[in-house]
């Protein structure tokens, strides 16, 4: 009689932070012990844009990733603003991977990447049917576009992300001579309706820094005095 064995690995995780706190060109270490009797150990990184990023050892030692029995270890040197993100430890085996729980990595500096936004105009009056338009200008330094997003939120009894774009692929961008972008990302409303009514808040994240426009009403067939307002 032939016996047949059903065989379950078991892995566990222990990230030891949830959060920590690194100075702009400092050095981190993120800790993880991982207890699996098989699979690929991994690090990833989700980034303040969602992307989710596979990390290896880099050669200029700014990604150095090194393990032992149990302990896995993560040490990122001379930290950037881009490293700003959710960090998760994880095995992979054949195509399925288990996560930890994630470690939140915020970064310190004298200077936030973002330097103002934006937002108008702060009120529109319309018409079901109408088209309308918001816009959200917003200025920033020392960070890589494609580590930026524009979002759009709509607050009120019904909240919701209206506008998702990561890696300003539909924004205008122009770089001044002192190394500062300016970036300009338009919302277009079609044929609105009731449904639209509400309050649109513009969500600027640059380099896990995020900054908040004060809002846009819109209103079908309201009454209100049309200003305009910076947030720094």
């Amino acid at each position: 009689v032939k016996r047949l064995c059903a065989c379950f690995f078991l892995t566990l995780f222990l990230q030891h932070d949830r959060f920590k706190t690194v100075g702009l060109g400092g050095t981190v270490d993120v800790k993880c012990d991982i207890f699996s009797g098989m699979g690929t150990r991994v690090w990833y990184k989700l980034s303040s844009s969602r992307r989710l990023q596979l990390l290896t050892s880099t050669d200029d030692k700014h990604y150095l990733i090194s393990s032992s029995t149990s302990s896995y270890t993560l040490r990122i040197s001379d930290t950037r603003w881009e490293d700003a993100g959710t960090y998760y430890c994880g095995v992979l085996n054949q195509e399925n991977v288990k996560f930890g729980r994630g470690t939140d990595l915020e970064i310190k500096g004298e200077s936030k990447p973002v330097q103002s936004v934006l937002q108008g105009p702060a009120y529109i009056e319309a018409k079901p049917g109408d088209s309308v338009t918001l816009s959200c200008s917003f200025t920033y330094r020392n960070c890589p576009q494609e580590h930026t997003s524009i979002n759009w939120v709509r607050s009120g009894s019904a909240s919701r992300i209206v506008s998702w774009n990561p890696g300003n692929t539909t924004v205008a961008c122009e770089k001044g001579d002192d190394a500062v972008e300016t970036c300009v990302h338009n919302l277009t409303l079609e044929d609105i309706s009731s449904a639209e009514d509400g309050i649109y808040i513009c969500v600027v994240i640059v380099c896990g820094d995020t900054r908040f426009g004060c809002g846009s009403r819109i209103e079908l067939n309201g009454n209100h005095k049309e200003s305009k307002c910076l947030v720094e």
